[in-house]
């Protein structure tokens, strides 16, 4: 592929291009000068957070798509936000995510990404922090555990444990079926199997485009997880060479709302510029720039060492 962003790291004869280089294989990467693309694997699995454990074990289908496409896959790990242990909330903690990820692709020789998310907020976090750095970018969930069995009866994580708690301090539970409900609960990784924000997060995601079809309701443990995710490294290599990003190629156009606010600014500043008499005076101050919607400042897609 020509015109890569990766491309301004490593192609080139001199020092600085050749540290590059030296850096990836280093980390036992098979890189030349430019020309494939660079892929990055955002990984956000933890042993503190059990929603995000099925994403360790598919890391390494997602590098075997993206080989497979051609691809040059680098994993890094992200901050992993689970509302199991992670307190007071971890939806403190999802635009720091977002940035993370954001600066950690500007910052980076990466041509597309992959994200590895599963719990409510690292999902949408994680979205956040790619579409800000306009990169092509794919998600692979984790998918939900398996439910647990209590009595006798399916039940699931959270909603639960919440009513058999009233029906405990009720006296209807017992100190054994206390003990035997943990046990139960305790049933293996993976998002909560209720129809909660995890779920309706991967549902999302896979609804705007960034997923394999079909691959947001698969379980944690499913034996077609791997070959979903496997594609889904196939398919960000793809996106790289056809150039898909979150933002279309596209001239600056403010959304309707805002076209119509600056419109109603326009006409007020040619109200006031215009004298008793009828005459119209120089306006006392330029009319604003375009701008995109909503503004970027910078963005990574022309960034390379040479413009430092």
């Amino acid at each position: 592929m020509s015109g890569l962003r990766s491309d301004g790291w490593l192609s080139g004869d001199d020092e600085v291009a050749m540290a590059h280089r030296v850096a990836l294989r280093s980390s036992g990467l098979t890189v030349g000068r430019g020309g494939r693309p660079v892929i990055g694997i955002a990984n956000s699995w933890s042993d503190l957070n059990p929603c995000n454990l099925p994403l360790r074990a598919l890391a390494g289908a997602v590098r075997d798509g993206i080989e497979d496409a051609g691809g040059i896959p680098a994993e890094f790990g992200t901050i992993s936000l689970g509302e199991d242990l992670m307190k007071p909330t971890a939806m403190l903690y999802r635009n720091l995510l977002a940035i993370e990820v954001e600066e950690m692709i500007r910052s980076y020789p990466l041509d597309g990404i992959v994200i590895l998310a599963n719990c409510d907020k690292s999902v949408p976090g994680a979205i956040m922090g790619a579409a800000s750095a306009d990169i092509p970018a794919v998600v692979v969930t984790g998918g939900a555990r398996e439910p647990a069995v209590f009595r006798g009866q399916r039940i699931g994580s959270g909603t639960a444990l919440w009513r058999l708690w009233d029906e405990r301090r009720a006296g209807q539970v017992t100190d054994a079926d206390w003990r035997d409900l943990e046990a139960c609960l305790a049933c293996g990784p993976g998002a909560c199997n209720t129809m909660g924000t995890a779920s309706t997060m991967a549902l999302m995601a896979e609804a705007l485009g960034l997923m394999i079809p079909g691959s947001s309701t698969i379980p944690a443990g499913d034996p077609a997880a791997p070959g979903a995710a496997r594609e889904a490294g196939r398919c960000a290599v793809a996106a790289v060479g056809k150039d898909l990003r979150p933002w279309p190629r596209r001239p600056c156009s403010p959304p309707p709302v805002a076209a119509a606010a600056e419109a109603t600014a326009r006409a007020r500043r040619r109200a006031r510029s215009r004298s008793p008499s009828g005459t119209t005076t120089a306006p006392n101050r330029t009319p604003p720039r375009c701008r995109t919607w909503p503004r970027r400042s910078r963005s990574c897609t022309r960034t390379s060492p040479s413009t430092w």
